[in-house]
């Protein structure tokens, strides 16, 4: 178990490193730099050696000639340094954490919609934000000072040994309890973490899903019961906190005692050599000075071992995510399309954890017509739109869009959607509209609000589209947040129109105008619409009622099924 755990620790760096390895050379410089101002602290402390000396008349008063510039230039190359390195730290670590942050964000939008939509965007956000922090942490601050105090303890031990081998040896049979320490304390510490980290993702995600449904909470008197569970998950916390820092404590209170011991060792030995004239006063000082050098840089060092601890865990947890297969790439020649039609031949699918949604469900959805999707509520039907744009995969079966093309990340384009709910973003309706077509111009914009039955009440905004909307369109209502919705999906100019309960909130007569409006476009078009108005029905080519895992025709001729 103990090879298991350190083999996943070694990995874990082993990444971390990998990762940064476009950052080496600022990491390099910093690293240096610290080491550079370990050299000069070690230099002053034994520099004073000399300068007590001349005080006390071991030495001539002649030295202090040489002694003050090379003090005050040794502070002045520790004051550079700090700047210097301060400088290159914050810049290499925005960029880092910024890079970091974008590819744990790309590779969320870019990985398989299945795997991805098992985690809760609570801890998504936490793993982009809370892990990537600590790992960049570790590599700018922790790695460079982890390098720095081996620098200044080896330093001062070469400069004691060179002074005493006696002070030398003493201070020597420190570092194997340190090593001891650190291999004990290394394996807790990481336990703590990952709970840690569990415990927060929960917590982040509760809290961020309380917030999004606001209303539902206020509207069903719930307060009291998201504060108590807001407690609970905030008490989980609190009692690892407690646990970890008794655990912190203890070892503190160890490392204290230790400190201490050697601290004695080396004051009362100098001592004893210093009244035997072995030494002199200037030396004794040097000694306790660089005896701190050696001491605090080990004390130091193991309490690196939580930040080096949490970038590990949080680099395993990073790795989890990126371990989610991407969605295939788009061919790099496309294959043309025919016809825009879509037929499903014995489809038979279930999700990872649940029971068969479709079993061996065939039907076709002609070129040019609006066709209907039908049946109570969970039977199938958001599956099926999964399964047209490609998020999903069938277990068995076939889906063909056109002649030869499956659906896949590549023929999404193909596809304009409207999903079920509010789905307009924080900003400006124009910013909402051109998200279905970047290049749009006014005329455009103003053409796919009328179809979407949309340009009057629009332009009859404080701003008309440059409008400001809160988060999920706030500001406006559910029926005027789907017509724009709706009015961003015909933009798209993609031959399949896909709306899932995309009229649910609107009146009968503004659902058949829309309907009325995409009806007049089907020779470019193909249109698949949820629905569970009786009045859109008698504008469907064809309609399915999806039912019992299969689905049957209940308008329209020629259909499979």
């Amino acid at each position: 178990m103990k090879n298991i755990e350190l083999k996943t620790v070694w990995k874990d760096l082993k990444w971390i490193f990998k990762y940064v390895k476009s950052f080496r050379f600022p990491l390099i410089v910093i690293i240096l730099l610290d080491a550079l101002g370990s050299l000069t602290s070690v230099a002053s402390a034994t520099i004073s050696k000399y300068l007590i000396n001349a005080v006390t008349g071991d030495i001539p008063l002649s030295a202090l000639g040489w002694i003050i510039p090379v003090i005050t230039g040794s502070f002045a190359v520790s004051l550079i340094i700090r700047s210097v390195t301060s400088k290159i730290s914050v810049r290499t670590s925005t960029k880092l954490n910024n890079l970091m942050r974008q590819d744990v964000f790309d590779h969320a939008l870019s990985a398989d919609w299945q795997s991805v939509s098992e985690y809760h965007s609570g801890d998504l956000l936490n793993r982009m934000t809370g892990d990537v922090s600590s790992i960049v942490s570790t590599v700018m601050d922790t790695l460079p000072g982890f390098v720095s105090l081996i620098v200044r303890l080896v330093a001062a031990f070469f400069v004691i040994l060179r002074f005493d081998a006696s002070m030398g040896l003493i201070i020597l049979l420190i570092c194997p309890v340190a090593v001891v320490l650190a291999q004990l304390v290394g394996r807790k510490l990481r336990k703590f973490d990952t709970m840690m980290r569990e415990r927060m993702s929960k917590s982040q995600s509760f809290i961020q899903e309380s917030l999004q449904n606001i209303m539902i909470i206020k509207s069903f008197g719930l307060e009291n019961l998201f504060m108590g569970r807001l407690k609970k998950h905030q008490k989980d916390l609190y009692d690892i906190a407690l646990e970890k820092n008794s655990f912190a404590v203890k070892l503190q209170v160890l490392f204290s005692v230790l400190y201490q011991l050697a601290s004695y060792s080396v004051m009362f030995w100098g001592a004893y050599r210093l009244y035997n004239h072995a030494i002199t006063f200037g030396d004794y000082t040097a000694f306790i000075s660089l005896a701190g050098q050696i001491q605090s840089p080990l004390v130091m060092l193991i309490t690196m071992l939580p930040s080096a601890i949490t970038s590990t865990s949080s680099a395993e947890r990073l790795i989890t995510l990126f371990g989610i297969k991407p969605e295939e790439p788009p061919p790099e020649n496309e294959q043309p399309i025919n016809n825009y039609s879509i037929e499903l031949k014995q489809v038979n699918f279930a999700y990872n954890k649940g029971e068969t949604v479709l079993e061996n469900v065939s039907l076709l959805l002609p070129s040019g017509q609006i066709t209907a999707l039908i049946g109570p509520s969970g039977e199938g039907k958001t599956t099926l739109i999964r399964l047209f744009l490609g998020l999903i995969q069938p277990q068995s079966g076939t889906i063909l869009i056109g002649e030869t093309l499956s659906p896949s990340g590549a023929t999404r384009p193909l596809f304009a959607y409207v999903p079920q709910g509010n789905t307009l973003f924080s900003g400006s309706v124009r910013e909402n509209l051109l998200l279905g077509s970047p290049d749009a111009e006014e005329s455009e914009l103003r053409k796919a609000l009328k179809q979407a039955c949309a340009l009057e009440f629009v332009e009859k905004l404080p701003q008309g589209m440059d409008t400001n909307l809160g988060e999920k369109g706030l500001g406006l209502s559910e029926g005027q947040a789907q017509r724009i919705a709706i009015a961003r999906a015909l933009l798209r100019k993609a031959p399949f129109v896909l709306l899932d309960e995309a009229t649910s909130a609107l009146d009968m007569e503004t659902e058949q105008r829309i309907l009325a409006n995409i009806q007049a476009e089907l020779k470019s078009r193909t249109c698949i619409v949820i629905t569970h108005r009786v009045t859109a029905f008698d504008l469907c080519h064809k309609i399915y009622r999806i039912k019992g895992k299969s689905a049957s025709l209940v308008k329209g001729e020629g259909a499979v099924g």
